[in-house]
């Protein structure tokens, strides 16, 4: 860490992680009326790769600053010490919040934002399998690119999320994303609730799996 350079204050980053998860719920939501799939996942990913590197610039030795993204990756990163677990229900309230505001104020909107593409409503079965892939995937990206890894790298969960069975899945990549969706009226309540837990557990289970097999640094 640079000298002179202080931690962001938590509401500073509370702030953030409120925006952020705004605007990548809204950029969900309009991808999800785009003229097919392919151009929703790719936005997504974009957004998610740059706001990542944004993220990254308030990082520093002791905390991450990619956890503003995404709750999930917040919990992993608490879990390998690169974040405070007494901030986590804070940043996640505040995640889910900002994307219920987006989603339930695109679903106000109507059909000016124009028609959504035409998808099945999700199975539990896909919704447990992609939740869970989606967000082992995107643990692992996260830890890479807080370790210095490329930025474009946490496009990863978002493509996973993306190839599911539908294209409404590509919400699992994020949990607070899940909830924005369905507030939107573009996925079952049940079945984004589910996506949004799994991401926490998948989350979790991530982080102390790669704890596991990653070498402890020497003293």
């Amino acid at each position: 860490m640079e000298a002179g350079y202080h931690v962001p204050s938590l509401a500073r980053r509370l702030v953030m992680a409120g925006t952020m998860s705004l605007l990548l719920t809204l950029v969900a939501v309009v991808g999800l009326h785009a003229t097919n799939a392919t151009l929703t996942v790719a936005a997504l990913a974009l957004v998610t790769v740059a706001f990542g590197w944004f993220a990254r610039l308030s990082s520093s030795d002791p905390l991450s600053g990619l956890g503003a993204l995404n709750g999930g990756w917040a919990l992993a990163l608490a879990i390998v010490g690169r974040q405070r677990f007494g901030e986590l229900l804070p940043l996640v309230v505040v995640q889910l919040l900002a994307a219920l505001a987006g989603g339930t104020l695109l679903r106000a909107l109507g059909d000016r934002i124009g028609e959504p593409q035409l998808f099945a409503d999700p199975s539990w079965s896909s919704v447990t399998l992609v939740s869970l892939l989606a967000t082992l995937v995107g643990t692992w990206a996260v830890l890479g690119v807080d370790g210095d890894g490329p930025d474009a790298l946490l496009a990863a969960p978002v493509v996973v999320a993306g190839a599911g069975p539908t294209v409404a899945l590509v919400a699992t990549a994020n949990p607070a994303i899940c909830v924005g969706v369905a507030a939107a009226g573009l996925l079952p309540w049940g079945p984004a609730l589910a996506g949004a837990a799994l991401g926490l557990v998948g989350a979790a289970a991530g982080a102390y799996a790669i704890a596991l097999v990653t070498p402890a640094p020497e003293s």
